[in-house]
């Protein structure tokens, strides 16, 4: 169902990316801004480009279910070590599969996982891979 909104102008790229999140979820955007005590009307002004105070726009994310936080420029948020950590592990195991399965892999995969898993053999490898993973797992829980 198509909604008719004032379109978002004229303001900071946080707050433009906050509305649109909004505007695509599940939950009706009345409530999300009842929820964190901001009228339709200072919406609306937000949209036609007037700032918002801060404590008003972590409401609103905090109310649409999200954090609004700060990371140090060149450092990785948590969300993004952890993908990490997990796609390391996801190609640790196919890696695996295209060794001990060659017949039932593509040639090229299983010579990408000779190349990844035989500088330290497959111990080795998969001691590393879980080293890290530890590492980000760690990082993640301070």
């Amino acid at each position: 169902m198509a909604r008719n909104y004032t379109p978002i102008r004229n303001n900071h790229p946080l707050l433009r990316t906050l509305l649109t999140a909004i505007e695509k979820g599940d939950t009706p955007q009345a409530e999300i801004f009842k929820k964190a005590g901001v009228t339709a009307r200072t919406v609306i002004d937000w949209r036609r480009g007037r700032s918002p105070a801060l404590y008003l726009v972590e409401a609103v994310a905090n109310a649409a279910g999200f954090d609004l936080k700060f990371v140090k420029k060149g450092d990785k948020d948590e969300a993004a070590v952890l993908k990490d950590a997990l796609t390391r592990s996801m190609t640790a195991l196919d890696d695996w599969l295209n060794l001990y399965a060659p017949d039932e892999c593509n040639p090229d995969r299983v010579a990408e996982a000779k190349s990844r898993v035989w500088p330290g053999g497959t111990i080795g490898y998969i001691a590393e891979v879980q080293a890290q993973n530890r590492a980000a797992m760690n990082g993640a829980s301070e």
